[in-house]
């Protein structure tokens, strides 16, 4: 049995370098597959639920993949669909995504593709795994409905205008919420669906209660998180956990590499604090050179 298995779509990536016009650097993205890595990297076993073209781009992730240990039996190839493909853009905001993905093969996964998923202590998507087609969304559904007893579900909002409306995803949501575990948010990604982008990170806690959510772990970037455990029908115990400063040079895919340290030191029996400190210092490393998997440590490279 591995320990978690993701629904999602990998993607090739390329990264514009902001001191060198014209000139991009290729990598690998997809949230759900950078959470795996990030994961693999702390010492989890993963498998991927996935499907790539038949391309050198699919090509390509295949073998990152395999290099990374990443159960691949479950990811299919298509002659038919291509591989999805990103690009991000520097400037003086930030980092920004443009996409080439409609049609790709990931998108075009059908529900039943779950009965063939390998087992698994935990199960992870995010709101990318649903919104990059119905079909998706129907197999992140069914996915989580269905999952063996013992089997834990966490899920990443992971908002993302440019595939639906904070309508959409808000209902997803409220869909899904019922079979999650652990939820795993970033402010902004809340502040979106609850359309106040400057939301505090109380309001932000208290508009999360509705959904009643046993664990929820808010990320807050440089500020660090804040994990809430409900311990009954209403009252909750929440603690901070703060964030590691470093001179950040790229976010991409920090929440990822948050997201993939939190659940394996979970699985090594850390409690959800001392997993939220361990991702905090994990992701804050991803930071400190451009992309994304190429950024993420190894658990060895993380102070004790």
């Amino acid at each position: 049995m591995l320990d978690i298995v993701a629904i999602g779509e990998a993607m090739f990536e390329l990264s514009q370098l902001p001191d060198s016009p014209g000139h991009w650097l290729e990598g690998f993205g997809g949230d759900t597959l950078n959470m795996l890595i990030a994961a693999q990297r702390a010492g989890a076993t993963t498998g991927f639920l996935s499907a790539l073209g038949d391309d050198e781009f699919g090509n390509a992730i295949f073998s990152l993949m395999t290099r990374e240990a990443v159960d691949c039996q479950a990811v299919e190839r298509s002659a038919c669909a291509p591989t999805g493909i990103y690009f991000i853009h520097h400037d003086h905001n930030g980092h920004r995504f443009s996409y080439r993905r409609k049609g790709s093969a990931a998108s075009q996964m059908q529900a039943s593709r779950w009965l063939h998923a390998p087992a698994s202590r935990w199960l992870y998507a995010s709101g990318i795994s649903q919104a990059i087609s119905p079909s998706c969304r129907a197999l992140v559904q069914e996915a989580f409905t269905s999952a063996l007893p013992g089997c834990q579900r966490a899920y990443d909002l992971n908002f993302r205008s440019k595939l639906w409306s904070p309508e959409h995803a808000y209902q997803a949501l409220v869909e899904l919420a019922p079979f999650i575990d652990v939820l795993l948010p970033s402010l902004d990604d809340v502040g979106a669906l609850a359309k106040r982008p400057d939301i505090s990170i109380e309001d932000a806690l208290h508009w999360l209660d509705q959904f009643s959510i046993r664990e929820v772990v808010l990320r807050c970037g440089p500020k660090g998180a804040v994990l809430t455990e409900r311990l009954g029908n209403a009252a909750r115990r929440l603690q901070a956990i703060p964030g590691h400063p470093v001179n950040a040079v790229d976010a991409t895919g920090a929440g990822d590499c948050f997201n993939g340290n939190f659940l394996a030191a979970r699985l090594r029996g850390s409690s959800p604090a001392e997993a939220a400190h361990e991702a905090n210092q994990a992701a804050a490393q991803s930071t400190l050179t451009y992309g994304a998997i190429a950024s993420f440590p190894y658990r060895s490279s993380l102070k004790p």
